[in-house]
């Protein structure tokens, strides 16, 4: 958004520290209450994703959340898929190789998970 000054001249909106702070809290809340996570859990990031899953052969769309002890992912369908991963749980996190067996993938962007029961694949 951009206001007009009184000569005329646009100045930027700036948004206050205050606001981005409140707009943080207010993420981490809506994050904490839709996996059911510990109260000091802090939401750090989140991007639009698709997660691979088996049982369908098909990506489902959601978005993917990192926190302090925890990566999940949430399908825009609700209650489509949820799947919360402990930081603990993972093993390794490693790039999908240019080949990839599994179709509708941008091999470039992909993500392997692998955690210590089961492997997890994700692309932006």
């Amino acid at each position: 958004m951009v206001f007009q000054t009184a000569e005329g001249k646009t100045a930027p909106k700036v948004i206050s520290q205050l606001k981005r702070d409140l707009d943080a809290k207010t993420r981490s809340e809506h994050y904490r209450s839709r996996f059911r996570l510990p109260l000091n859990e802090r939401l750090d990031g989140e991007v639009p994703c698709h997660l691979w899953a088996p049982y369908s052969r098909s990506n489902v769309s959601g978005k993917f959340y990192i926190s302090t002890n925890f990566v999940c992912f949430a399908s825009k369908v609700y209650h489509q898929v949820n799947l919360i991963l402990p930081f603990r749980d993972i093993m390794v996190v490693e790039k999908q190789p240019e080949t990839s067996n599994i179709p509708d993938i941008e091999s470039q962007s992909a993500l392997i998970i692998i955690t210590k029961e089961r492997v997890f694949i994700r692309c932006v």
